[in-house]
């Protein structure tokens, strides 16, 4: 498991707990160890075993001197090194985010750091975290696509030499030389990077003067060892990343210049002019919103994140683009909504959630969300805080599960849109619809409408869209929609008398609908005898490559 961690401002708080719960962990899995290893060693010279048998013991023996419980203070260096990461703008935060590290691995196993069990050949106990925690503008760069191609292109073999110099440095954490080899080689290429960020500010019409205010972060560089294998090669797409984010991002709302700071305003540029960032962009909206756009793209398939931010984006239209990235790639597993509760930090009164989430897409995915009616007044504000906190967990499987403190109960994924999302327990809604209300059903039909998933061939997305469709888009003219078929890669003009725009649930609002670019071969007047598709060779011959397809189905 490797965790994540960045803000602008940080202590290291969620770093620590992530420390805490992995070390726990490895507990948890070396009592397995030696309990199986007792049993064997039990039998051994005793009984003849099997070479099964025999091999099974091996494979115990190789992982119990994997962990190497006796040396408890490497066995922290370790995790540390291999499973703690982070990135923050100011470096005085990381500073003492280092330290509160440190002072949390001698708490995890204090008599390891008693002077009479260091050794006494080295001034180091602890691992140099230079590697680990680094300076930079998370959101602030050059994409990751145009950073991997210029290091493996210019600098293979410094990549190599990074994945020697950080696996020596695992095996042996006391030699911190080690660590700088790491930085100044780093330090070397991030200056040519640099000298390409100029360029790409200027070619994105960026203005320049992001570059006094803030230090651009290059993900791929610094963390190379999600991106790459030993053999320096690419990772495929599933594999790139961490295993977790979490975090607390920054809150506050970007605004063009003139507005709120320097930072805040070159954030709004840079946010909504870089060729990788724009696509998700909505004026007036919260810097949180791209931090959690950008985990979701530092996640490897199946990675967990989880985040404490305010909860305005639940039911702000503003989210619109969050939303949409949110549905399109991941599935949330719990959302906490603290409600009216403001102070859940004593020096913040906002109102707060906690997303958790998985980056996998899963039809049926119900959401487990848990809002906060009031609080404990038992004592002092973090006391009822967490007595509020040790309620939740306490009745977290009692789904559903309501009183006075929370509720608790299910949400279907599927069913949000991309306005603000109402989560209301369904007892509530139908006690809330009542019996003097005019039904949807009793003034017209409602009816399923078309499930382009089961219908691929059918599906015509754009040109370079990752949605699986049957055909992409490259052109669209008076009387016809140009379309490259994607099983045999030849292009169609489909006649637009069958082409419909293709409207998802999540674009279908309360009072109207967004415009997306899809459409749908829509053939329901040929299927009826209304039209004859000789009339229509466009489409008879594209529909013509899905015919095995077609027939088996219908």
């Amino acid at each position: 498991m490797t965790c994540l961690k960045y803000r602008r401002a940080c202590s290291g708080s969620f770093l620590i707990k992530a420390l805490k719960i992995i070390f726990k962990n490895y507990n948890i899995i070396n009592d397995i160890i030696e309990s199986v290893y007792k049993k064997f060693s039990d039998f051994r010279g005793k009984i003849k075993r099997s070479d099964e048998i025999e091999q099974e013991f091996q494979e115990i023996l190789r992982l119990k001197n994997l962990l190497n419980f006796e040396e408890k203070r490497k066995l922290i260096s370790d995790i540390i090194i291999r499973h703690i990461h982070g990135v923050d703008l100011d470096i005085n935060a990381i500073e003492v985010a280092k330290l509160n590290l440190w002072l949390e691995a001698i708490k995890l196993s204090p008599k390891e750091f008693q002077f009479d069990k260091v050794p006494a050949d080295t001034n180091h106990i602890l691992p140099d975290l230079e590697m680990n925690l680094c300076n930079g503008d998370s959101l602030v760069g050059l994409p990751d696509q145009i950073v991997i191609d210029f290091i493996t292109d210019k600098f293979s073999e410094e990549l190599h030499s990074l994945n020697v110099l950080r696996g020596e440095y695992i095996s042996n954490p006391a030699k911190i030389e080690l660590v700088k080899e790491i930085v100044n080689i780093k330090n070397k290429i991030k200056e040519e990077l640099n000298k390409l960020f100029q360029p790409y500010l200027e070619e994105n019409n960026i203005d320049l003067e992001i570059l006094n205010s803030t230090k651009p972060f290059y993900w791929s560089l610094d963390f190379w060892f999600v991106y790459f294998d030993e053999s320096i090669g690419i990772l495929s797409r599933e594999n790139i990343g961490f295993n977790s984010v979490i975090g607390n991002p920054p809150y506050f709302t970007i605004r063009g210049k003139g507005t709120g700071t320097l930072v805040k305003a070159n954030s709004y540029n840079f946010l909504k002019k870089a060729k990788d960032w724009k696509t998700h962009f909505r004026s007036q909206s919260d810097i949180y919103y791209y931090f959690i756009i950008k985990s979701i793209n530092l996640l490897k398939t199946s990675g967990n994140f989880g985040f404490i931010i305010e909860s305005y984006w639940i039911e702000n239209d503003y989210a619109d683009r969050l939303k949409q990235y949110l549905l399109d790639n991941v599935s949330i597993k719990i959302l906490i909504n603290f409600g009216q509760i403001k102070k859940i930090f004593e020096d913040a009164d906002n109102d707060t959630c906690i997303l958790i989430f998985e980056k996998a897409m899963k039809d049926d995915n119900k959401i487990k969300y848990i809002y906060c009616n009031k609080n404990y007044q038992i004592g002092t504000q973090q006391q009822n805080n967490l007595k509020l906190l040790s309620h939740i967990v306490d009745n977290f499987e009692k789904t559903p599960f309501s009183d006075e403190y929370i509720d608790i109960f299910t949400v279907d994924q599927k069913g949000l849109g991309l306005s603000k999302w109402v989560l209301s327990n369904k007892t509530e809604i139908l006690r809330k619809i009542g019996t003097d209300k005019v039904l949807l059903g009793n003034i017209c039909e409602v009816g399923q409408g078309v499930v382009p998933g089961r219908k691929k061939e059918f599906r015509i997305s754009p040109e370079g869209s990752t949605i699986t469709a049957g055909g992409y888009w490259t052109r669209k003219e008076k009387n016809h929609l140009n379309v490259i078929n994607q099983k045999n890669g030849e292009e169609y003009r489909l006649e637009l008398q069958f082409i419909k725009p293709l409207i998802t649930n999540s674009r279908i609002l309360k009072y109207h609908t967004i415009p997306g670019d899809e459409y749908l071969i829509y053939t329901v007047p040929l299927q009826e005898g209304r039209e004859d598709i000789n009339n229509f060779p466009g489409i008879r011959e594209y529909l013509k490559v899905y015919g095995k397809e077609l027939r088996e189905r219908y």
